[in-house]
Order: C-alpha cells, then sequence, then structure tokens
C-alpha cells in the first residue's frame, strides 16, 4: 500500500485593522450596496461633487441600462438611478449649532409620534389617498398632504417648521433641495442618530463596528431627471480621475505637473476591520 501524504498550508495570518469612523462607514455601505438582490450598482465614486463648488456627497452609485438612440442608432448606457449618501461621524455634523438642537429633536420625535397615530386613522377613514399605481402594498406612496383632517395638517406644519428651523443651511437639506439623486441616505456609526430625528425624504444606515449595516429607515421616493443623473455620473467619473491615475503609477501634483509612483500592493495577510 503507498503511503499518503498530508500537506498543511500555514493559513493567513489575519490582524485587526483600526478604521478612521468616516472610511468605515463608506466601507459599510459600499458591502450594503453590493449586496442587493437586483445587483450591485455599475458606478461608484467617493467625495463626488454635488454642485461645481463647495457641496459634496461622501459617496454615489448608479445603476446603468443601455437604450437605443434613433439618431446615432445605436444602443447607449443610461443612468436609470443614481443613489446619493452623506456620512456623519457624530449627531451633532447633522445639523448645526442652535441654541437646543437636542430639545427642538425631542419635540419633533413627539409630534411625530402623534402623526403616526394621526396617520393610521387617516388610511382607513381617506383610503382614497392611496396612490393605486404602486404594484405592492409594502411600496405604498400615501398622499397624506391631500388629507382634511385639520389636526393632522397642523401636526404637519408643525413639523415642517421645527426641522426648517433645525435642518436649514446643513449639507443634507442643501443636497435635498437640489433634487439630483433617486434616493438619499444618511449613514452613521450605530445608535448615533434616531430615525425620527432625520430631515424628511432621508432614508438613514446605521453602521456597527463590525461594518454590519442596518437600514432604520428608507428614504422617500424620488424619480431625478435624466438631466440631473446625467449631471452626477459625470462628476462621479471626473472626481475619480486623481485617484485611479495615482492607482496605476501616475500622481497629479498641485501645481498641475505629473510624477510616476510605484502603485500600491494588495496585502497578502487577511485583515479584520473595525472601527
Amino acid at each position: 500500500m503507498s503511503e499518503q501524504y498530508l500537506l498543511n498550508f500555514p493559513k493567513a495570518e489575519s490582524r485587526r485593522q483600526k478604521l478612521k469612523p468616516r472610511f468605515a462607514l463608506r466601507l459599510g455601505v459600499l458591502r450594503w450596496l453590493f449586496s442587493e438582490e437586483g445587483g450591485g450598482p455599475d458606478a461608484v465614486g467617493f467625495d463626488v461633487p454635488v454642485r461645481v463648488v463647495g457641496l459634496k456627497a461622501d459617496l454615489l452609485a448608479s445603476w446603468h441600462a443601455a437604450e437605443r438612440q434613433k439618431k446615432l442608432r445605436m444602443s447607449l448606457l443610461v443612468p436609470q438611478r443614481v443613489v446619493l449618501v452623506v456620512c456623519a461621524e457624530t449627531r451633532a455634523e447633522c445639523w448645526p449649532e442652535c441654541a437646543n438642537p437636542e430639545e427642538i429633536l425631542r419635540e419633533i420625535g413627539r409630534l411625530r409620534t402623534e402623526m403616526d397615530a394621526a396617520e393610521k386613522e387617516i388610511r382607513s377613514r381617506e383610503p382614497h389617498l392611496l396612490d393605486n399605481n404602486m404594484l405592492f402594498e409594502e411600496f405604498a406612496i400615501w398622499n397624506y398632504g391631500k388629507s382634511k383632517d385639520s389636526d393632522y395638517q397642523q401636526l404637519r406644519s408643525r413639523v415642517q417648521a421645527l426641522e426648517q428651523s433645525l435642518y436649514k443651511g446643513t449639507r443634507l437639506e442643501k443636497i435635498a433641495r437640489l433634487g439630483l439623486a433617486d434616493a438619499l441616505y444618511l449613514a452613521v456609526p450605530e445608535s448615533e442618530v434616531q430615525p425620527h430625528e432625520l430631515i424628511d425624504g432621508w432614508g438613514l444606515l446605521s453602521v456597527a463596528k463590525n461594518l454590519e449595516l442596518t437600514v432604520l429607515r428608507e428614504p422617500v421616493k424620488h424619480k431625478a431627471p435624466p438631466e440631473a443623473r446625467m449631471h452626477l455620473v459625470q462628476n462621479m467619473l471626473c472626481s475619480g480621475r486623481d485617484i485611479l491615475l495615482k492607482e496605476n503609477g501616475l500622481q497629479i501634483m498641485r501645481d498641475g505637473s505629473s510624477r510616476f509612483v510605484k502603485p500600491r500592493r494588495p496585502r497578502k495577510t487577511a485583515e479584520i476591520l473595525e472601527f
């Protein structure tokens, strides 16, 4: 009987790597985006300008599909959906300094609880406010703004006024006002911000220490104009130029000159990422 030999290869050593909070938030969001059932985004970008000057998104992701162009007699990839994510390391980043932000947030939370109860009654008394164009009930959209319930409308107006006083001038408010993306998300460390504290229209993503992500609130559905989607995709492409060049051995300097650099090599040791 011939002898058998077992070869034991050394396992890759794993080590823990502490990440900077904002980088960790981005990694958690990226993994979540690429775990979607319909497939991950076709393009992503970091620190993407939303406007020409002064306003950036931490992360942009876009999905594309081929569409026939009659004039060109060919199919071209066209962005169908763009998701914009802002990362905040602390709750204080979500609103500017004002007299009593925590007090305002508590009042907003109390009013939203009353609104939730009122909306449940409205769904029962005013079923015609349901958007019947939605195929699945879980994605149903109710036009509560058209309700005849005067008490509810007063609550709604009060919440809007408080949110405006709290969020006016913040990055969240400015980006939402532009209406360029199909979905807006705020990503924060676990337990940093509660869903009722977030400005209307935004979804809330909570990232744990091990980078596991939980969706605490879905964003309001919005169909961005084709020109707005293309604007963000073009900005994404331009903003990633320098990083792409450096990864491939060419660094662009601040004065516009360039130099050759050694491309980074991937580490052979496995790493446990956390923040």
